[in-house]
């Protein structure tokens, strides 16, 4: 049960929206990232170019049931379809120590 216990803090739910659609390269454009209300950690997303790992958008801590329904890039990137990583970094909420991290595969797609 103690086992069990401690890969339970371990594990965590990421949620994101699959492709994100900018009308521009310098617009908001909807992730709708949530923290679930399960997760026993705060987590903070990063958001990376597959082909170059240039990052591209960081949020803040999410603490549990938060979430963040638009982002805005980094960078003003030229039209087209992107392929990137979402990658869910989770952090204790009293230490702060990383306890582990997640990733998801998704689509930037600007459109002009």
């Amino acid at each position: 049960a103690a086992l069990n216990e401690e890969v339970a803090k371990g594990m965590m739910n990421i949620s994101i929206a699959s492709s994100i659609t900018f009308a521009d390269g310098g617009s908001e454009g909807e992730a709708r990232i949530e923290n679930i209300a399960a997760n026993p950690m705060d987590q903070k997303i990063s958001i990376a170019l597959k082909d170059s790992g240039e990052v591209v958008y960081e949020s803040g801590a999410l603490a549990p049931d938060q979430h963040i329904q638009t982002i805005k890039l980094s960078r003003d990137l030229e039209p087209g379809d992107y392929a990137a990583v979402a990658t869910f970094t989770g952090y204790d909420r009293e230490t702060h120590d990383k306890t582990g991290q997640a990733a998801a595969e998704i689509t930037l797609r600007i459109e002009g």
